[in-house]
């Protein structure tokens, strides 16, 4: 077989656009393998370019994150943990590059270790409240310095200098806050003193702060309906719940159900703002809500029960004369979860309906929260959604106000991208590898656009001319080919004699192919640079024994068969 035959073909990665090749940071301080390592070091290290962020892991065991899991710490080259290292121990780090559009690699661990210990911590105080504050929250958080070779900190607090009656030296472990939970008393100096701890010992000596509580709140007045208001009727089934806001409460406690008494709708639930979320509500009924604000002095008292009425002609209902099932509330034709293929927003109401109002809703964890009411509103997150349509009907006096709303998952999936394909023969043909990038579930097939599809990456196939590649994404993309051709002409090559792209010439696997016959290669002002047959072992850059300068240069590649190819590549230095 001709030396052009190679047994291997890589496209590599960095030949496609917008394609970031992952390169690992290395520890500038402490160096990989140090000893010795002060327990306050700074960690920095070698800035990787075109890097987004860098995802920082410190552990005390490989594999076992138990210092710092995974944390983004932003595109700095440099981190200091505020409760400092462990004494006498192995660190190790590990440092990995993150780009928006690719998905993270994790690079290899690097580690050093920590000198000993052989006293116990130097001093540190308060420093937030800061020394002498006033109008200090009752449930503060205390924060301080790290104290040099501490492995944790007992906390005294009290009400006179040297006293303990709020805080007899708790143990607040290897941290740097406290959040005192038992409210302090108010209008009152409170005395703080840090001890730092080790296994050698406790510091002694340790300055002591103060600083002042704030007055005591008084416990908050009651609270009245504003929407639906005491006595309303014809409320919507679906509707959110106001009441006036008071001034003095930090929250509300909230209980609603459809029996004065029983909570079957809302039971103790705690909202930190006059709203409830979107409820939805039984048609025809007497809702009962009883609202009680409350703050750190405690809970309003005599606080009474409201009601209000929902709607009975909506729906859905069977009407007494015709027995027909009657539903009024507008009805939504639209799936509870939406894939989309790339990032474009999504816009699920194309053809609003005149009359009828709409909103939407984000869903988190912590509630509901109002987005837009315009009907043509585009989403462009993946997330949890309500759409609640609103039509008001004049049937009865006042008018009804039918609501229908429907809960949408929205799933933004990648358009798959292949960033490397390498192809080499075997015995039984040849096998194709391949690498994709994207979010989406990808499946693959190679020559068969109906399958079966398979999450392998890995193909041996029958030796032909070219291939399909067909990847599958279910939710939204569908089938997507890509052509991949077993001849290729590499996009650039480095002689630099390191032993990698040091040599250009074209690359061809598969004994179906046409034989190469010759390439010539031409600098931009067309003048011929080298000719080379199948055995030549490819160009090295050089005219005449010169290297010539980095830049572009044109090819011209002849087959057996009579086909040409042309095209550009670029020398690199």
């Amino acid at each position: 077989m001709l030396l052009n035959r190679l047994p291997t073909i890589l496209l590599l990665l960095i030949f496609l656009p917008g394609y970031a090749q992952l390169e690992c940071p290395t520890l500038i301080t402490p160096l990989n393998g140090a000893t010795d390592v002060r327990l306050d070091a700074i960690i920095s290290w070698t800035e990787v370019q075109g890097v987004n962020g860098y995802l920082l892991s410190i552990s005390t065991r490989p594999g076992i994150n138990d210092i710092l899991d995974n944390e983004m710490v932003g595109a700095v080259t440099s981190y200091t943990l505020a409760s400092g290292l462990p004494p006498q121990t192995t660190i190790y780090v590990t440092i990995s590059p993150f780009y928006f559009n690719q998905a993270v690699n994790t690079c290899p661990p690097q580690t050093f270790t920590t000198i000993p210990v052989s006293d116990p911590p130097d001093c540190t105080q308060l420093n937030s409240p800061a020394n002498g504050a006033i109008d200090v929250s009752r449930t503060p958080t205390l924060e301080w310095d790290y104290a040099y070779g501490a492995s944790g900190y007992f906390i005294s607090a009290g009400s006179t200098p040297g006293g303990n009656d709020y805080l007899d030296m708790e143990d607040a472990g290897n941290t740097t806050r406290y959040t005192i939970t038992s409210p302090l008393p108010a209008e009152t100096a409170v005395y703080v003193r840090i001890t730092p701890y080790n296994s050698l010992g406790t510091s002694s000596g340790c300055t002591e702060t103060f600083f002042t509580t704030r007055s005591s709140r008084p416990v908050p007045a009651c609270t009245l309906l504003l929407a639906p208001a005491d006595g309303d009727t014809n409320v919507p089934l679906t509707t959110r719940v106001n009441w006036e806001e008071v001034p003095e409460a930090s929250g509300y406690i909230v209980s609603m159900g459809y029996t004065p008494g029983i909570s079957d709708i809302l039971d103790n639930a705690v909202y930190y703002s006059p709203s409830a979320s979107v409820l939805d509500f039984l048609p025809n009924s007497t809702i009962y809500v009883t609202i009680t604000p409350f703050n750190e002095a405690g809970e309003a008292t005599g606080c009474i029960t409201e009601s209000f009425a929902t709607s009975a002609g909506c729906g859905p209902y069977t009407d007494p004369v015709t027995g027909v099932m009657v539903n009024l509330n507008p009805q939504l034709d639209i799936p509870d979860t939406v894939g989309v293929c790339g990032k474009q927003p999504l816009r699920l109401i194309q053809d609003p309906i005149p009359g009828y109002s709409y909103a939407w809703y984000s869903i988190t964890g912590t509630g509901v929260e109002l987005l837009s009411e315009a009907p043509d509103f585009s989403i462009e997150e993946t997330g949890s959604y309500l759409l609640e349509v609103t039509d008001t009907v004049d049937l009865e006096t006042p008018p009804l106000v039918c609501t229908g709303s429907q809960s949408i998952e929205v799933v933004f999936t990648d358009v798959p991208e292949l960033t490397a394909v390498n192809f080499s023969e075997t015995p039984a043909g040849i096998t194709i590898d391949f690498t994709v990038n994207g979010t989406g579930d990808y499946t693959f097939a190679i020559n068969a656009p109906g399958g079966p599809f398979t999450p392998s990456t890995s193909f041996t196939v029958p030796e032909q001319d070219s291939y399909t590649l067909y990847i599958k994404e279910d939710l939204a993309c569908g089938i997507i080919p890509f052509d991949l051709n077993p001849i290729a002409f590499p996009a650039f090559f480095t002689p630099n004699g390191d032993g990698i792209n040091d040599l250009w010439k074209p690359l061809i696997i598969g004994a179906s192919q046409p034989e190469l016959l010759n390439v010539t290669i031409f600098d931009r002002y067309g003048k011929l640079l080298i000719r080379m047959d199948a055995l030549h072992p490819g160009w090295n850059g050089e005219f005449n024994g010169s290297p010539l300068v980095p830049s572009d240069y044109w090819y011209r590649a002849v087959f057996e068969d009579g086909t040409e190819r042309k095209g550009h590549f670029s020398l690199r230095r």
